[in-house]
């Protein structure tokens, strides 16, 4: 792949590292590196973790056009001051909520923050997957590729099996790659492998979970998954075709 048909995403701030000379910390932020735009999907807990982290892979905040904040939670909001103070040319789109506290938190016009309610499209590559239950509002990034949509999901506070369902449903296409955290800390290994069962019924090429997935789920979804299992912490990156 050339860099006009390929798309990198790299973890820049999990809890699992990948690689030893980044620092970890609870929290989750990844950078979509694509030909029609470079974009942050949240920003970790520590604006200090960010910088460092980012400066190691050599990614600059000035080439940056997005930043997508998944949910309001500290630990996927945290280097986003940072980060618009270093560009505050960034469009910035985070979930519609209760409150505009979010929004104020940031250091750019509050007329310049997209808040998203519903599924939204940014351009004919990204588009922002509202999901919903009863006591927050999630973000899921939805990439799209020759081989079927990228998934992004920060926590998944709405289901890691919902968020897949309504991705394939809203978007009409197959997954091709479901990464991010999967919010299955505390869940009992029969629930993890119902939801495994599920994944596989998805039809999903591969699947990269980090940050809140949890050692024993990681182990049972590398275990099922097998090849199609993509390892993800600190430093990872994956390379997909336009």
């Amino acid at each position: 792949m050339n860099a006009e048909n390929k798309i990198i995403i790299t973890t820049v701030y999990d809890n699992n590292l990948d690689q030893a000379e980044f620092l970890d910390d609870w929290g989750f932020s990844c950078v979509i590196q694509h030909p029609k735009g470079n974009m942050i999907f949240d920003t970790g807990a520590k604006h200090q973790i960010l910088k460092n982290n980012l400066k190691k892979l050599k990614i600059d905040p000035a080439s940056i056009d997005y930043l997508v904040i998944s949910h309001k939670h500290w630990d996927h909001k945290g280097g986003a001051c940072w980060l618009l103070e270093q560009n505050p040319n960034i469009s910035v789109y985070v979930p519609k909520t209760w409150t505009n506290h979010l929004e104020k938190s940031l250091p750019v016009p509050v007329n310049k923050i997209h808040r998203i309610k519903n599924h939204h499209r940014i351009n004919d590559t990204f588009h922002l997957i509202v999901s919903k239950n009863f006591w927050i509002n999630e973000l899921v990034l939805s990439i799209k590729t020759s081989k079927g949509i990228v998934a992004v999901t920060g926590c998944s506070h709405t289901g890691i099996l919902n968020i897949a369902k309504l991705t394939r449903h809203v978007m009409n296409e197959k997954i091709h790659v479901l990464l991010g955290g999967f919010h299955l800390l505390r869940s009992l290994k029969s629930s993890i492998n119902t939801i495994i069962s599920g994944l596989k019924n998805e039809n999903i090429d591969f699947i990269a979970p980090c940050h809140c997935t949890g050692d024993v789920a990681l182990a049972l979804f590398k275990q099922e998954f097998s090849q199609k299992f993509l390892k993800n912490g600190i430093g990872s990156q994956h390379f997909f075709e336009v």
